[in-house]
């Protein structure tokens, strides 16, 4: 009997732990991932200028539908009418897309040829302007008729993009892991700024030791062909931390950088081994006139943040190694001005030095607006009261034929120069990265010891009788910061 009561026990925990035991081994490989990439946090736009189009100039109309592929490639057709000359033409155009470093350019010709033996041939060169979401360039255009012969011209062209075409777009990944967790397949979609969508084929492979998911991304079916992608997606955020791949004609490149962040104003790049004061001094604080070079210099010489005391101000060349949006003034960029081996007037003379476009102030790629390179904050809207602009970023260089002059570069719009150095300016500290651990806690207790983000005041040593410093508690709110001084 009593063996009998356990098989029976037995039985009942065989059948309902089996089923459960099946879901989970289920669950296991058959979980899903989606998400969702918006491009343009990534400062990657795809273009699609497929529409119609007219041009017009004296008695001449010409009007044509254009049609972009996947590849970027362009076909089209429509007519070239010229009353006056009882001309009508129907044309014929092949040109291609090209995208790269956010510059995207058309190329195509225009030809045609009506039964009386009139001919038109047009080249067409033309350049994106994201500003005024036009493509300007050039047109070369050869027309011959029976009564006037051949004329050749050349004319500037302006066209609006079409309706809906922003360069907004986004990638959508739907995709199931299987048995071993580190292999997923699936679907997915690009999506265009004018609603236009096409079909992806997904696959994926999950990296533990850096908890993120590599894709790959391919058109899955015809108007779908020519689109390709690969992408790194963090598992921990959702967030891109890698695109490169090719759509429309155009290049996606994305690669973040890996910055060390700290919660005390601390921004260090590996790339170029310099840790800087995030955001720049007084970045909010817009009843702050700045102050004058010279003051600059003494600020970082004084600052103690982060545990460090060895602030400086920055030189020209580190200064645009952390500007983006304006590829003159990048590093490696046509802007000649990167140390104090230049005039003034070589300087002030130099336009790819200078962001000059339309509409670009304000409209950078990086914090609020600003020319800044991923992973700083900041602003770069503070009015200098005298300058009818915002405040510059002072470097430390002057130009070589006079001292009178200091470096500075305007994140507003990526434009790099040399102003007088009594002009009022803002600055970003900056350090050598040695290597040493930035200082994040002094004073640690095992219960909570301050809410995340509040300040107090401390004591700044070693200067005599100086204003008080500030500390900051940190975000899980068990340690305060090292003093952060200045005497300035």
């Amino acid at each position: 009997m009593k063996n009998n009561f356990y098989q029976k026990v037995l039985k009942r925990v065989v059948m309902f732990v089996a089923p459960l035991v099946f879901l989970l081994s289920v669950m296991s490989f058959a979980q899903a991932e989606e998400y969702t990439i918006d491009l343009e946090n990534y400062n990657v736009s795809i273009w699609d200028f497929s529409g119609s189009y007219t041009e017009s100039r004296d008695d001449m109309t010409l009007s044509y539908t254009l049609i972009q592929d996947a590849k970027g490639k362009l076909t089209g057709f429509g007519t070239f009418d010229y009353p006056s000359d009882d001309i009508s033409i129907d044309v014929e155009i092949k040109g291609k897309v090209k995208g790269k470093n956010n510059i995207v350019t058309l190329k195509y010709k225009v030809k045609g040829k009506d039964a009386d033996g009139n001919k038109l041939k047009d080249k067409v060169s033309l350049e994106l302007d994201e500003s005024s979401l036009s493509l300007v360039g050039i047109k070369k255009r050869k027309l011959c008729s029976k009564e006037a012969g051949c004329e050749k011209t050349e004319e500037s062209v302006s066209l609006d993009v079409p309706d809906g075409m922003t360069g907004e777009a986004r990638f959508s990944l739907d995709a199931e892991s299987d048995e071993s967790d580190k292999k997923l397949e699936g679907t997915g979609k690009l999506t265009l700024s004018n609603g236009d969508m096409y079909n992806l084929s997904v696959k994926g492979k999950y990296k533990s030791k850096k908890n993120e998911t590599k894709y790959k991304l391919k058109g899955a079916d015809g108007p779908a062909k020519g689109i390709k992608a690969k992408l790194t997606i963090d598992e921990g955020s959702g967030d891109a931390t890698f695109i490169k791949g090719k759509a429309f004609g155009q290049q996606l490149d994305f690669i973040a950088t890996n910055y060390i962040t700290t919660e005390y104003s601390v921004v260090c790049d590996p790339d170029t081994s310099l840790c800087w004061q995030d955001p720049q001094r007084e970045a909010y604080n817009y009843d702050d006139e700045g102050m004058r070079a010279f003051e600059a210099d003494q600020y970082c010489s004084e600052l103690i943040l982060g545990g460090f005391e060895d602030w400086r101000v920055p030189a020209i060349t580190e200064l645009r190694s952390i500007t983006a949006g304006f590829p003159g003034t990048e590093t490696g960029g046509a802007c000649p001005v990167v140390d104090g081996n230049i005039t003034y007037p070589e300087a002030q003379f130099s336009l790819s030095c200078f962001n000059l476009a339309e509409g670009v102030t304000g409209n950078g790629p990086g914090d609020n607006g600003c020319y800044l390179k991923p992973g700083f904050t900041g602003t770069c809207d503070k009015p200098d009261p005298f300058g009818g602009h915002p405040l510059e970023h002072v470097a430390f260089e002057r130009p070589s034929d006079e001292d009178i002059w200091r470096g500075v570069l305007m994140f507003e719009n990526g434009s790099v120069l040399f102003n007088h150095a009594c002009t009022l300016v803002d600055v970003r500290c900056v350090r050598d990265d040695d290597g040493s651990p930035i200082v994040e806690c002094v004073e640690r207790k095992k219960k909570e010891a301050c809410n995340p983000g509040k300040t107090k005041n401390c004591e700044c040593s070693g200067f005599g009788d100086r204003p008080d410093g500030i500390q900051t508690c940190n975000e899980s709110g068990n340690c305060w910061g090292p003093c952060e001084c200045t005497k300035s």
